[in-house]
């Protein structure tokens, strides 16, 4: 048997002779030719093939033609393919340019969080400001593919994206993170559960993303919402091993010693030993605030409230009182809301700023008001006092991507002005720098000599509520020094394995400096890679919540994708938005007209986009969510 190889196409090298064109009408075509008088591509370059198609076309006019007549035919020939490919071309490129466009209006309505049908109204805006500014092209952009279908998934894709990303992330088995997460009920009382992730990774590149919303159809228990963590977990290959901690409020089905979420969480994996549980910062603080006594007086003012709000008549003519007076045009009274962390401070201190309307208010409707009686008003001046500083700190811990440590040195630092308070009405010294409110009413009622036991009373109280309350966290300090505040922490308290290197931390001028700078400390321990040990304990305590300020911030955000009108979103739309909302900007609110603003920005795009496939389109966008 022959062992010689069976001879390709490919090796015999042909080429496309240019004779070809006037004998046969034939044009090159890449490797191949195409006869230009039916379109018909032939694959192998060969003389004999032209010839035996070009005679199967003999009842063509331009068979017969020689001379100047048969090259005036075979020009003309050339520029019809020419002018056919240029308009498919242009046809290819504004189908992309579209398509680019759909991105673009998907994602801007996903971090708005706009309804899908808002595409409708965007389509009809540039259909009509086309047809004025540029009627001839207007056919154009009726054929815009915007639709309520083409918005969804579009969303869907570049939320997934982010997905995707993320999980890249999360899966390497060298990065520490931790969870935030809450439960709540959406507007149809469907309980959802929102998952944050503070990822670190091990060149300290921090992650903090919405990590998913689950679902609960039933009960809200421990162990239910352990199942559905379990299926986000299995979904995303979460490597539950490198968890550090968990935030949550402090409900039982998350906190319970047995059949909470954290409990279950522990009992199943016997790896996470050293896993740390930290109940919202925010949430302790704002029941610190709720224990503070004079219940009484705060009921009374609330009643003072409600008598007012609670009548729209009366409302109305309080309202038309104050709108009397250039002082209180445009004031009113608020509404007290319990679960509000501020509404107690707020309502004290608007109560007080308008009292003399209140008390000519109730004097026009013949009641009588505790407005009028001293000791209330001095009760009430200090509970809005020490409710104002209690706001000012609850601001103060709110905002996103905050560290743990940072938050705790606040609450340690309101902790020590308390007990000041508490020195300044042993002595009786009451300023106005400190508690403004009671010494201007101290100071309007002529009571200078005056005992505040009471006011002590108050404040022993909320001294003692904030030391309960932290005391899980007095516990962890230690470890927190360690990271944020290694250079002031005593060397024969830390862990014998640090203890060499925080010896020769202490004696580096750049990275005490830096420290005491009050510098971001995943930049300083970036840098810091002579300090192995310290720098893998700091990694892991960087990725601590303090609080679980991005899951209630979260839940407004639904509040306003899942209105009364969108009830029937499904919980895969609503991840969707709220993952490019969360990814843009928290809390945006669309400015008015903002859907003819929008159509003029996509005409232009339209206008401007040249040669956009589809692959970069879609890439373009999708990483503009991550720059």
């Amino acid at each position: 048997m022959s062992n010689s190889k069976r001879r390709k196409l490919g090796d015999e090298n042909r080429t496309f002779n240019v004779e070809w064109e006037l004998d046969f009408f034939f044009t090159a075509e890449k490797d191949k030719m195409m006869c230009l008088l039916c379109n018909t591509v032939l694959n192998t370059l060969k003389k004999a093939n032209a010839n035996k198609h070009y005679l199967t076309h003999k009842e063509h006019k331009y068979f017969a033609l020689e001379g100047e007549s048969r090259k005036a035919a075979l020009q003309k020939l050339k520029n019809e393919k020419h002018h056919q490919q240029a308009s498919f071309s242009a046809f290819v490129n504004q189908n992309s340019a579209a398509v680019a466009v759909t991105y673009k209006i998907a994602h801007i309505l996903g971090k708005r969080g706009k309804p899908f049908s808002d595409i409708e109204i965007i389509k009809e805006c540039i259909v009509e400001a086309v047809s004025m500014l540029d009627p001839r092209n207007v056919d154009k952009y009726k054929q815009l593919p915007l639709s309520r279908r083409t918005v969804t998934d579009r969303q869907h894709e570049l939320a997934q994206n982010v997905t995707e990303q993320l999980h890249t992330i999360i899966q390497n088995e060298d990065v520490y993170f931790s969870i935030a997460l809450d439960e709540s009920t959406d507007k149809t009382d469907s309980a959802q559960v929102l998952y944050f992730i503070r990822a670190i990774t091990k060149d300290f590149q921090c992650y903090e993303e919405l990590l998913a919303l689950g679902t609960l159809t039933g009960r809200t228990r421990g162990a239910d919402i352990f199942e559905n963590f379990k299926e986000v977990c299995n979904k995303l290959q979460l490597n539950v091993s490198n968890l550090v901690s968990v935030c949550t409020d402090g409900a039982p089905s998350m906190r319970g010693k047995k059949e909470g979420f954290v409990a279950l969480l522990k009992k199943e994996n016997l790896n996470l030993k050293k896993l740390i549980s930290f109940h919202c910062i925010l949430h302790q603080q704002n029941l610190c605030a709720k224990s503070t006594i004079l219940q009484d007086t705060l009921d009374r003012t609330i009643a003072i409230v409600n008598y007012i709000r609670v009548n729209r008549m009366r409302h109305r003519e309080f309202r038309q009182m104050l709108s009397l007076d250039e002082e209180t045009y445009s004031e009113d009274l608020p509404y007290y809301c319990k679960v509000r962390w501020l509404s107690t401070g707020q309502v004290l201190i608007k109560v007080l700023s308008l009292r003399r309307q209140i008390l000519n208010f109730y004097k026009e409707q013949g009641k009588q008001c505790d407005l009028s009686d001293e000791v209330f008003l001095r009760n009430l001046a200090f509970l809005s006092d020490m409710m104002t500083k209690q706001n000012n700190l609850n601001i103060c811990l709110q905002g996103e991507t905050r560290y743990i440590y940072e938050m705790w040195q606040k609450i340690q630092v309101f902790r020590k002005k308390l007990s000041f308070f508490k020195t300044l009405l042993c002595r009786s010294e009451i300023s106005a720098q400190h508690f403004p409110e009671l010494a201007k009413m101290l100071n309007e009622q002529n009571c200078e000599n005056k005992i505040f036991d009471e006011y002590v009373g108050v404040l022993d109280c909320l001294i003692e509520e904030y030391t309960n309350r932290f005391s899980d966290f007095d516990e962890h300090t230690p470890a927190m020094k360690l990271a944020f505040e290694p250079h002031l922490i005593d060397i024969s308290e830390a862990p014998a394995e640090l203890q060499m290197e925080l010896i020769d931390l202490g004696e580096d001028s750049i990275i005490k400096s830096l420290f005491n700078a009050k510098k971001d400390p995943i930049e300083i321990w970036k840098n810091a890679v002579e300090y192995p040990c310290l720098r893998e304990h700091a990694r892991r305590l960087l990725s601590c919540f303090g609080s679980t300020y991005c899951c209630e911030t979260t839940f407004s955000l639904m509040s306003k994708i899942k209105t009364n009108l969108r009830t029937q979103i499904t919980d895969a739309h609503l991840e969707d938005q709220l993952k490019l909302v969360l990814i843009v900007a928290r809390h945006f609110l669309p400015p008015p007209g903002y859907h003819l603003l929008m159509a003029l920005f996509v005409i232009n795009v339209l206008v401007t986009v040249d040669m956009i496939t589809l692959a970069n389109a879609r890439s373009m966008f999708v990483r503009s969510l991550h720059p």
